[in-house]
């Protein structure tokens, strides 16, 4: 039985990887800037930079479901116009996943507090 459990959840997930093929969330400028704005509107942007961000969970849900920001941010992310309401929850949020996966892995060496406080350090 755990072999049959195994081989459905290998199948699933590559089903889920053929979809998410379809749609590029490689991170970019423009699509983090995107995100960003979509996050602001839903005064959630400061987890983005590592901040603890409290919001009711009734007022995110209005914001992702009711008000479409959950398919505003997979339109952003892949750049495109469809309609991702239809789309099985498992592979939205593998969509999301990706995206700031890549987007993570992109600053993965930049330490922007080292920068930053070189840079006072030299302006003062």
């Amino acid at each position: 039985m755990n072999n049959k459990k195994q081989t459905k959840n290998e199948t699933v997930n590559s089903q889920l990887s053929a979809i998410n093929c379809n749609y590029d969330t490689t991170s970019t400028i423009d699509k983090l800037a995107n995100v960003w704005n979509i996050f602001n509107e839903m005064s959630i942007a400061g987890v983005l930079d590592g901040k603890i961000v409290e919001v009711e969970l009734e007022t995110l849900l209005n914001h992702l479901l009711r008000d479409g920001k959950a398919n505003a941010i997979c339109q952003a992310i892949t750049d495109t116009a469809d309609d991702f309401t239809k789309m099985p929850l498992r592979e939205v949020v593998n969509m999301i996943k990706d995206f700031f996966t890549d987007t993570k892995t992109a600053f993965a060496g930049l330490n922007v507090s080292a920068i930053l406080s070189g840079r006072l350090k030299q302006e003062m």
